[in-house]
Protein backbone atom coordinates (compact mmCIF):
# COMPACT_ATOMS: atom_id res chain seq x y z
CA UNK A 1 0.00 0.00 0.00
CA UNK A 2 3.01 2.44 0.95
CA UNK A 3 4.55 4.40 -1.99
CA UNK A 4 7.95 4.97 -0.28
CA UNK A 5 10.47 7.17 -1.92
CA UNK A 6 8.36 8.92 -4.43
CA UNK A 7 7.55 11.98 -2.25
CA UNK A 8 9.83 13.85 -0.30
CA UNK A 9 8.42 14.20 3.66
CA UNK A 10 6.92 17.76 2.60
CA UNK A 11 5.60 16.34 0.37
CA UNK A 12 3.60 13.53 2.45
CA UNK A 13 2.90 16.31 4.73
CA UNK A 14 0.85 18.06 1.97
CA UNK A 15 -0.84 15.07 0.46
CA UNK A 16 -2.61 14.54 4.37
CA UNK A 17 -3.61 18.02 4.29
CA UNK A 18 -4.98 17.88 1.66
CA UNK A 19 -6.86 14.18 2.30
CA UNK A 20 -8.15 15.78 5.42
CA UNK A 21 -9.47 19.12 3.89
CA UNK A 22 -11.12 17.11 0.99
CA UNK A 23 -13.04 14.88 3.83
CA UNK A 24 -14.02 18.24 5.72
CA UNK A 25 -16.07 18.69 2.98
CA UNK A 26 -18.10 15.67 3.96
CA UNK A 27 -17.18 14.63 7.55
CA UNK A 28 -16.68 16.60 10.74
CA UNK A 29 -13.00 15.94 12.49
CA UNK A 30 -13.99 13.48 14.71
CA UNK A 31 -14.85 11.27 12.28
CA UNK A 32 -11.63 11.88 10.34
CA UNK A 33 -8.74 9.19 11.56
CA UNK A 34 -5.31 8.83 10.82
CA UNK A 35 -6.47 5.60 8.88
CA UNK A 36 -8.19 7.16 7.13
CA UNK A 37 -5.81 10.05 5.77
CA UNK A 38 -2.82 7.54 5.46
CA UNK A 39 -5.20 5.04 3.32
CA UNK A 40 -6.53 7.89 1.17
CA UNK A 41 -2.65 9.14 0.66
CA UNK A 42 -1.54 5.15 0.15
CA UNK A 43 1.22 5.83 3.22
CA UNK A 44 1.15 4.20 6.84
CA UNK A 45 -0.19 5.86 9.62
CA UNK A 46 3.46 5.09 10.82
CA UNK A 47 4.50 7.76 7.53
CA UNK A 48 2.08 10.27 8.67
CA UNK A 49 3.90 10.05 12.55
CA UNK A 50 6.74 10.71 10.77
CA UNK A 51 5.64 13.95 9.13
CA UNK A 52 3.57 15.06 12.08
CA UNK A 53 3.70 15.18 16.14
CA UNK A 54 0.30 13.82 15.79
CA UNK A 55 -2.92 14.12 14.93
CA UNK A 56 -3.96 17.04 16.44
CA UNK A 57 -0.50 18.93 14.84
CA UNK A 58 -1.79 17.15 11.21
CA UNK A 59 -5.16 18.89 12.35
CA UNK A 60 -3.43 22.19 13.20
CA UNK A 61 -1.63 22.50 9.54
CA UNK A 62 -5.10 21.98 8.17
CA UNK A 63 -5.92 25.20 10.35
CA UNK A 64 -3.42 27.08 9.20
CA UNK A 65 -4.41 27.21 5.53
CA UNK A 66 -8.14 27.67 6.30
CA UNK A 67 -7.16 30.45 8.44
CA UNK A 68 -5.14 32.10 5.35
CA UNK A 69 -8.62 31.40 2.90
CA UNK A 70 -10.34 32.98 6.03
CA UNK A 71 -8.52 35.99 5.81
CA UNK A 72 -8.34 36.65 2.36
CA UNK A 73 -11.87 36.11 2.26
CA UNK A 74 -12.72 38.64 5.16
CA UNK A 75 -10.63 41.22 3.34
CA UNK A 76 -12.93 41.21 0.21
CA UNK A 77 -14.42 44.61 -0.63
CA UNK A 78 -12.29 46.14 2.31
CA UNK A 79 -10.59 49.65 1.02
CA UNK A 80 -9.61 52.63 3.17
CA UNK A 81 -12.21 54.59 0.83
CA UNK A 82 -14.80 52.70 3.01
CA UNK A 83 -15.59 53.95 6.54
CA UNK A 84 -14.15 52.13 8.88
CA UNK A 85 -17.65 50.65 10.33
CA UNK A 86 -18.75 49.72 6.86
CA UNK A 87 -15.59 47.87 6.71
CA UNK A 88 -16.04 46.37 9.74
CA UNK A 89 -19.86 45.33 8.79
CA UNK A 90 -18.33 43.57 5.62
CA UNK A 91 -15.57 41.78 7.37
CA UNK A 92 -18.39 40.36 9.84
CA UNK A 93 -20.16 39.62 7.08
CA UNK A 94 -17.58 37.74 5.70
CA UNK A 95 -16.48 35.74 8.10
CA UNK A 96 -20.48 34.50 8.37
CA UNK A 97 -20.40 33.46 4.89
CA UNK A 98 -16.91 31.55 4.88
CA UNK A 99 -18.32 29.77 7.98
CA UNK A 100 -21.64 28.76 5.76
CA UNK A 101 -19.42 27.47 2.87
CA UNK A 102 -17.33 25.63 4.61
CA UNK A 103 -18.81 24.37 8.37
CA UNK A 104 -16.33 21.91 8.75
CA UNK A 105 -13.84 23.98 8.53
CA UNK A 106 -14.39 26.55 10.10
CA UNK A 107 -15.31 24.42 13.44
CA UNK A 108 -12.26 22.72 13.39
CA UNK A 109 -10.44 25.90 13.57
CA UNK A 110 -12.51 26.06 17.20
CA UNK A 111 -12.33 22.66 18.14
CA UNK A 112 -9.26 21.59 17.85
CA UNK A 113 -7.58 21.40 21.37
CA UNK A 114 -3.85 20.37 21.32
CA UNK A 115 -2.26 18.08 24.21
CA UNK A 116 -1.71 19.84 27.67
CA UNK A 117 1.20 22.03 27.96
CA UNK A 118 2.15 22.10 24.58
CA UNK A 119 1.94 25.79 22.88
CA UNK A 120 0.29 27.04 19.84
CA UNK A 121 3.43 27.07 17.31
CA UNK A 122 4.45 30.81 16.20
CA UNK A 123 3.25 30.40 12.61
CA UNK A 124 -0.29 29.26 13.86
CA UNK A 125 -0.49 32.32 16.14
CA UNK A 126 0.79 34.74 13.18
CA UNK A 127 -2.40 32.79 11.38
CA UNK A 128 -4.32 34.35 14.21
CA UNK A 129 -2.99 37.83 14.55
CA UNK A 130 -2.97 38.83 11.10
CA UNK A 131 -6.96 38.30 11.11
CA UNK A 132 -7.21 40.70 14.29
CA UNK A 133 -5.16 42.80 12.51
CA UNK A 134 -7.86 43.14 9.73
CA UNK A 135 -10.25 44.48 12.59
CA UNK A 136 -7.14 46.48 14.69
CA UNK A 137 -6.68 48.70 11.51
CA UNK A 138 -9.86 49.85 10.93
CA UNK A 139 -10.76 50.28 14.79
CA UNK A 140 -7.39 52.48 14.83
CA UNK A 141 -8.73 54.59 11.73
CA UNK A 142 -11.70 54.93 13.78
CA UNK A 143 -10.17 56.30 16.43
CA UNK A 144 -6.60 57.16 16.21
CA UNK A 145 -5.46 58.08 19.48
CA UNK A 146 -6.90 55.02 20.97
CA UNK A 147 -4.03 53.38 23.32
CA UNK A 148 -2.88 49.65 21.19
CA UNK A 149 -4.20 47.50 24.11
CA UNK A 150 -7.64 48.93 23.83
CA UNK A 151 -7.58 48.56 20.16
CA UNK A 152 -7.14 45.00 21.07
CA UNK A 153 -9.34 44.52 23.48
CA UNK A 154 -12.37 45.96 21.44
CA UNK A 155 -11.04 43.99 18.21
CA UNK A 156 -11.72 40.84 20.51
CA UNK A 157 -14.95 42.35 21.44
CA UNK A 158 -16.12 42.91 18.13
CA UNK A 159 -14.82 39.35 16.97
CA UNK A 160 -16.59 37.60 20.08
CA UNK A 161 -20.16 39.12 19.06
CA UNK A 162 -19.54 37.94 15.35
CA UNK A 163 -18.48 34.43 16.29
CA UNK A 164 -21.22 34.30 18.84
CA UNK A 165 -23.69 35.52 16.39
CA UNK A 166 -22.53 33.43 13.71
CA UNK A 167 -22.11 29.80 15.89
CA UNK A 168 -25.56 30.64 17.01
CA UNK A 169 -26.76 30.85 13.41
CA UNK A 170 -25.36 27.83 12.48
CA UNK A 171 -26.87 25.66 14.96
CA UNK A 172 -30.15 27.70 14.84
CA UNK A 173 -30.01 28.89 18.03
CA UNK A 174 -30.70 32.51 17.60
CA UNK A 175 -34.62 32.20 18.90
CA UNK A 176 -35.85 35.49 17.80
CA UNK A 177 -38.93 35.10 16.25
CA UNK A 178 -39.25 37.45 13.05
CA UNK A 179 -35.75 37.31 12.23
CA UNK A 180 -34.64 34.29 10.45
CA UNK A 181 -31.66 36.49 8.43
CA UNK A 182 -28.49 36.80 10.35
CA UNK A 183 -27.16 39.25 7.72
CA UNK A 184 -29.67 42.01 9.36
CA UNK A 185 -28.44 41.17 13.31
CA UNK A 186 -24.56 41.48 12.15
CA UNK A 187 -24.88 44.85 10.92
CA UNK A 188 -26.46 46.09 13.34
CA UNK A 189 -24.35 44.42 16.15
CA UNK A 190 -21.33 46.55 14.26
CA UNK A 191 -23.16 49.70 14.64
CA UNK A 192 -23.74 49.57 18.37
CA UNK A 193 -20.40 48.58 19.17
CA UNK A 194 -18.86 51.14 17.48
CA UNK A 195 -21.68 53.59 18.47
CA UNK A 196 -20.71 53.11 22.19
CA UNK A 197 -16.86 53.64 21.49
CA UNK A 198 -17.44 56.52 19.85
CA UNK A 199 -19.11 57.97 23.10
CA UNK A 200 -21.95 58.70 22.05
Amino acid sequence: MARRNQHTKEEIQQLAIQAVETMLHQYSHEAISTRMVAKAIGYTVGTLYTVFKHQADMLLHVNARTMDRMYLHCQRGITDSNTPEHNLTLMALSYHQFALQEPNHWNLVFSLRLPENEPIPQWQQANIDQIFHLLENELTRLHPNTPQQTIQKNARILWSGVHGMTTLALNNKLFIEGITEIETLLPSLVHQLVFSWSGA
